[in-house]
């Protein structure tokens, strides 16, 4: 058969086909691994009452490993996934509320699944900070201060670099030591590359990675970062007040309760503040 009576054959049978079956459509196979990684945070999604959503951007490898290892610890998983593949975990879990979720899920986050109350996360969160090395271009905030001492770098092109922050060093033993203990740098500075260099050569860690969270889903509702912040120290305040002022007024009136009974009119004259002294002369007249 001749080429050109074959293209046409072919050419004929092709529009056959289209005006019988229309376009064809290609399938679209998502990969295994996706389909596992949606799976198994939908599992966490229904497992876990709450979760957090935390900022990864500037985030360093190792410091972002030891943090998760102390929230694992204590029985909560952080896990990293694609907002996209977290998308369709929200949908396949039947989250309530989740096209809000999505909505606020942009660049790249790490997921934080537990099951206690969304303050109570923020406030663990709170407390950690790890040590970590200068960033370059980084502002700095408070004074870094190279000890005096021994170290371990060999006299060479090195000692030019301590002499640019006036950093004064002697030669014993066959390595530098550092005579006095110097500021290289002072807050609203920023970190230049030879500072990183020299802090990072010295061991120096003077920065401190926080975990960032950008909000809280729990039992359905989106709870942003600004909201959950907890002033545990005025809470404290204001709650010792209440109670000691209920036990005030429970002495002065005599109640017949274990806890007025307890606590001696002289005990809390001579704890009184100013403001309870106030509201004292006040019930007084």
């Amino acid at each position: 058969m001749r080429s050109w009576v074959r293209a046409q054959i072919n050419y004929l049978m092709k529009n056959m086909e289209r005006e019988l079956f229309g376009p064809l459509v290609r399938e679209h196979r998502i990969p295994e691994k996706k389909v596992r990684i949606v799976e198994e945070t939908a599992e966490l999604l229904r497992k876990y009452r709450m979760f957090a959503v935390l900022d990864l951007e500037g985030v360093p490898n190792k410091q972002f490993t030891m943090m998760r290892r102390i929230l694992e610890d204590k029985g909560i998983v952080v896990k990293v996934v694609k907002n996209r593949l977290f998308e369709r975990a929200l949908r396949k879990a039947g989250v309530p509320n989740a096209e809000e979720v999505i909505k606020l899920l942009v660049n790249e986050n790490a997921f934080v699944f537990a099951n206690m109350n969304a303050f109570e996360l923020k406030l663990l969160l709170d407390k950690i900070e790890l040590p970590m090395k200068a960033p370059i271009g980084q502002k700095v905030d408070k004074e870094i201060v190279v000890p005096p001492g021994r170290t371990e770098l060999k006299p060479g092109p090195i000692m030019s670099l301590f002499g640019r922050f006036r950093i004064p060093i002697q030669v014993r033993e066959g390595v530098i030591w550092i005579a006095k203990e110097a500021v290289v740098a002072r807050p609203g500075d920023v970190v230049t590359p030879e500072l990183a260099s020299l802090l990072d050569k010295l061991g120096i860690q003077p920065f401190y990675f926080k975990p960032k969270i950008k909000f809280a889903y729990d039992s359905g509702l989106v709870i942003p970062a600004e909201k959950l912040v907890v002033d545990v120290e005025g809470v404290r305040s204001d709650l010792g007040q209440a109670v000691f002022t209920a036990l005030s007024v429970a002495a002065e009136l005599a109640l017949p309760v274990p806890e007025a009974l307890a606590v001696s009119y002289t005990h809390l004259r001579a704890h009184e503040t100013s403001l309870h002294l106030v509201c004292r002369l006040l019930l007084e007249k």
